[in-house]
């Protein structure tokens, strides 16, 4: 299933959308990764940026490519820890910067 949000921004920017997909195409064609394991870490990666229905787009690529359901499980979980733990602390340090701050001033 396409991402709604991706086709929307196609449906009013077809060359500049092509391009894009162009781009990915050629980011997830094998080489020293298989074009899976690509898109496993792509899949991953647009999760942990917060982008739901691109996540969904390539988990049912995925699926449909023969991916065990506990593969992209498995992958998910692998990047939990770090994009968790990164973004608590970067927020902490905010939070803590801005007590600092006020505390001075």
């Amino acid at each position: 299933m396409p991402s709604p949000n991706f086709e929307l921004y196609a449906k009013h920017n077809p060359e500049h959308s092509e391009a894009y997909r162009a781009l990915v195409r050629e980011s997830l064609r094998a080489g020293a990764l298989d074009s899976v394991a690509k898109e496993m870490i792509y899949m991953v990666l647009l999760g942990a940026q917060g982008y739901l229905p691109g996540m969904r787009t390539h988990i049912e690529s995925l699926l449909a490519k023969g991916v065990a359901a506990e593969a992209i499980r498995e992958a998910v979980r692998v990047v939990l820890p770090a994009m968790g733990s990164a973004r608590f602390l970067a927020l902490y340090a905010e939070a803590e910067a801005a007590i600092a701050e006020r505390s001075r001033g």
